[in-house]
């Protein structure tokens, strides 16, 4: 029971959920529940001016797109393709999660977490080619209670990565690291007490979350690529979790997801009166989803330069994992209920694949 309890509040708690209510891709039912779990409460008024579900996706969608199921496989989904594939098989030795495309989109990095004998946690960061040969382990964790999780690339080819011991316990540590991909695998310790971090595009900055395991509140942070002039963006007690943080391409703006209504102020873009316009009709909608069923989170972004932020999506997203698209136009964004497009523009959601939700991780590749 204690190791089942650990898994779920450890280091999948944000990132595996049950998916017994959400369709996934062709492949077994998944046998793990890992969903956090919030007390249902009055919700704060949403936010957002982005309506959902337009019925049509513009044509111009592009790429490739890689999603974790939820059970522990990995799935490769073109835009414009058919069925989704398997990249990563669900496994009776570990738990494929958070992948990440290489800068040139010829490799995926992720996450797996190991299945031990002795019920302890260890997890290792491992790379494949994006054809789906030649996997290998990238950084081995050296002992049990060792996790590498979070990766995520730079354009110079080396990896961000989170190095977490003693999850969830009075001993947990956890912080950012750099590892060279085409050397011994060797990390440089960069940022204590972060976790889940990204890299700026051009590789000068990084963004993370700092989580106080005795309080289980989060902060978002960002700070030079070497750890120096760190600085605090949303502080703890505002949202009950906060997650997956990504630069804009073009650097000018930090999205991330959160779980709950924001508890404290935040200063956010002005909108013009069309924005007001939707966003009484986007209120309409949403109080009737949310009497219906609480969910937990939202996807928001926050401008790096005025430090203004503005909510995306409403309070009814689950753990929400965000991808901008090359031309920082639009972000997909992959949650229990498939993939969708924000078109940051026109203020619109688009769906695009409602089949393949789940959750444990996104990215999405373009040329």
């Amino acid at each position: 029971m204690l190791i089942f309890v650990r898994v779920v509040l450890g280091a999948i708690c944000l990132t595996l959920i049950s998916c017994a209510s959400a369709s996934t891709p062709p492949s077994p039912s998944p046998t793990l529940s890992l969903a956090p779990t919030f007390s249902p409460t009055q919700l704060a008024p949403p936010t957002s001016a982005f309506v959902e579900a337009t019925p049509d996706a513009p044509l111009d969608v592009r790429g490739t797109f890689v999603y974790a199921a939820g059970d522990g496989s990995l799935w490769l989904q073109e835009p414009d393709g058919d069925d989704p594939r398997a990249f990563v098989e669900r496994s009776t030795e570990f738990i494929a999660q958070m992948p990440a495309f290489a800068p040139d989109g010829k490799s995926i990095a992720y996450s797996a977490l190991l299945f031990l004998s002795n019920n302890a946690l260890r997890g290792d960061i491992r790379i494949m080619d994006a054809e789906g040969r030649n996997a290998r382990v990238l950084v081995r964790a050296a002992q049990d209670e060792t996790v590498y999780f979070y990766p995520r690339w730079a354009r110079d080819g080396q990896l961000l990565v989170t190095h977490a011991e003693n999850l969830q316990t009075t001993n947990e540590r956890a912080w950012l690291a750099w590892v060279n991909v085409n050397g011994d695998g060797k990390e440089t310790r960069v940022v204590e007490n972060a976790r889940d971090g990204d890299v700026s595009p051009d590789a000068t900055r990084v963004a993370f979350v700092r989580y106080d395991a005795a309080t289980m509140r989060y902060a978002l942070w960002v700070a030079n690529a070497d750890g120096t002039n760190q600085t605090e963006l949303v502080g703890a007690e505002t949202f009950a979790a906060i997650l997956n943080p990504r630069f804009s391409p073009d650097g000018e703006w930090l999205a991330f997801g959160v779980h709950g209504a924001p508890q404290k102020n935040l200063p956010t873009v002005r909108r013009n009166s069309a924005d007001e316009c939707a966003l009484r009709i986007v209120l309409v909608c949403v109080a009737q989803k949310a009497s219906a069923h609480a969910a937990p989170g939202a996807l928001w972004r926050v401008n790096l330069e005025t430090k203004k932020f503005q909510a995306l999506t409403d309070v009814y997203d689950d753990s929400p994992v965000p991808a901008w698209s090359r031309n920082a136009k639009s972000i997909a964004i992959h949650d229990f209920t498939g993939i969708r497009l924000i078109d940051l523009a026109r203020n619109k959601i688009y769906p695009l694949f409602l089949q393949d939700g789940g959750n444990g991780g996104f990215d999405w590749f373009q040329k």
